[in-house]
Order: C-alpha cells, then structure tokens, then sequence
C-alpha cells in the first residue's frame, strides 16, 4: 500500500457548463467518456480533460447500446431514445415508457432492460420497441452478465435475484446478508455467475455464485463507512469500492486490501473501470460554500495490477506522472 497512485485530477473549471455530474459511461478501450450533467450531455477526452462534442439533453440516464457500436441510450421525459456518441446528430426514439426510469441496461440480443422507480422491471426490445417480458418480482437495479441470457437483480427486500431474460421468475434468490440491511451496488464478474455486493457501513463486501448462492469471498473493513459504488477489474482480479470520501482497492485471491486513494473530498457519486487501460475513473461534487461543484479524476491501476502491456496512445493516461 505504499506505492503512489497516477492520477489526472479535473475540477470545476473543466466543468463551466455543469452544475452536477449525473452519470459517467467511459467508452469501450478508449481515453474518452460519455458526461450527463444538467441539461447536457457531452463528450470527454481523458487525455486532457477538453470537450470534444457537447448537445443540450435534459437525461437522468445513459447507457451504452451494448453492439459493438458507439450508440448509446437516454432517457427523455417518457420515452427511451437511441443517439450516436459519434456526432449526437442521429436520434431515434426507441420505445416509450409508462414510469420514470431509475436503472436501465442492455444485452447483445438487442433487448433493453429497465426498471423503474416503483420496481417494476421489462425487458424491451431496442428495434421494435415492443416489450418482451415483463419480470414478476421488483427490483431497484440491475446488471447483466456477459453471457447474454442472465442478470442479477436486487429486489425491494435486498434479495439478490439471478434472471434469464426468456423467463418472467427469478432462477435464484437468496438473502446476501444475514440482517436486513441495504445492499447499495453490486458488480458483475466477466467470467462464471460470480457477483459482488456492497452493503451498508456494518456489512462487508462479498462475492457469491449465483447459481448456488455460496458465498466465495468477503471482505472486511472498519473504517470504509458507507458502500457507495462498486467496480471489478477487467481480469476480474481486483475489486474496487468507494464511499463518500475515499476509494479501496481489495485483492479477490488473497481478500485483503492493497490501496486506498484518499483524493477526493466528500461526495463521490460513481466509479467505473476503464477497459483495456488498467485505469479506473471517479466522479461527484466537491462542497463548496455558493454551491457545489462538479470533479472528475482518472486513476491509473499500474502499480497495482502490472505494467500496461501495450503502449498505444489509448493507454496514454496510465504513463508518466499526471497531476
């Protein structure tokens, strides 16, 4: 724990045109990021923190089109609409929904998964708009697994609930904690049925096989406080969870922690892996006494996870020394 993180810090003065940072999507093996902030949404290069396309879009809610493409989709007023990242020119409405969206997500079949803030999860598909399912149990988030077939949900009691897409009941539920408590995120493994939950500041962090519901790891730690967000590395060696004022980095094998990265001050929102770049980035606003005002940091994983093995420009934010 005594090696020093890389990191590229951007403050309010890169965020002129937000007042808040809603939502954060990196883009798949590349040093730019999707930003959803009051009524815009823009487009980031991490490299050097400059807006590189920007449009006025009052969204709660981005999620990439998960097919291969840089299209991505948002929720406006009552409808879901698909836009590509490239230009933010091309638009098309994709279905309409009947509640407000508090979580939405995609699988490769091209079926859209949302749930909205009264629980109520269906799966939609992303050509026709028609609804393919509605799942009998609530939820309040969702993620899907890389198979294409299943994701975990966590339902209004805090059960984790593992899904088939074709199927209206759960496969698999279980209570992850022995008291009722709030599971606050969860984060899906690439490999296996594997899934990570984070509870409150009493619970520790685990990992559990959906299938079976056996707990395969946990992870203790007194002075994390409140889970907030959670994140798995790419080889899915390392777990990453931040509360309000500080991030933990925990070995999966040996379930100890092995750094923490104290740069922030309260109020960090969300954490999301940067694929392919041994990088991970952060996000939330900073207390400021008019008003609060927005942040983004870009940490490398490179003493942690191993030297980046190629050297291309997409990895340009995990060398050198970054202020």
């Amino acid at each position: 724990m005594d090696a020093q993180p890389q990191v590229m810090v951007y403050d309010a003065t890169h965020f002129n045109l937000f007042k808040t940072v809603k939502h954060v999507l990196p883009f798949q093996d590349e040093c730019r990021a999707l930003l959803c902030g009051e009524d815009l949404i823009w487009v980031m290069d991490l490299n050097n923190g400059k807006c590189l396309m920007s449009r006025q879009l009052d969204s709660q809610l981005l999620c990439w089109c998960n097919d291969g493409s840089t299209d991505f989709l948002c929720v406006l007023q009552d409808a879901i609409y698909k836009i590509c990242a490239e230009d933010f020119k091309t638009s098309s409405r994709v279905c309409y929904v009947s509640a407000a969206v508090r979580a939405m997500t995609t699988l490769k079949s091209g079926a859209i998964l949302v749930v909205s803030f009264k629980g109520h999860t269906r799966a939609y598909n992303v050509d026709t708009g028609a609804t393919m399912m509605e799942f009998s149990k609530m939820s309040y988030t969702i993620k899907p697994f890389p198979d294409d077939i299943h994701f975990v949900g966590v339902g209004n009691h805090h059960e984790l609930m593992l899904w088939n897409v074709d199927q209206a009941e759960p496969v698999h539920e279980f209570e992850p904690y022995s008291n009722p408590t709030c599971v606050t995120d969860i984060a899906i493994f690439s490999k296996g049925m594997n899934c990570a939950t984070a509870g409150d500041e009493d619970e520790p962090i685990k990992i559990f096989d959906m299938e079976t519901g056996m707990c395969l790891a946990t992870f203790y730690d007194a002075d994390m406080g409140y889970h907030h967000s959670l994140a798995v590395t790419d080889d899915d060696s390392h777990i990453l969870c931040s509360s309000q004022q500080k991030i933990s980095l925990y070995c999966v094998k040996t379930e100890a922690k092995v750094h923490e990265f104290y740069r922030h001050s309260p109020r960090i929102s969300g954490i999301a892996i940067l694929h392919g770049q041994q990088a991970f980035m952060s996000w939330g606003n900073k207390d400021y006494k008019e008003a609060p005002k927005p942040f983004l940091s870009v940490w490398s994983l490179t003493h942690f996870l191993g030297e980046v093995e190629d050297a291309s420009d997409t990895a340009v934010v995990c060398k050198g020394k970054l202020n």
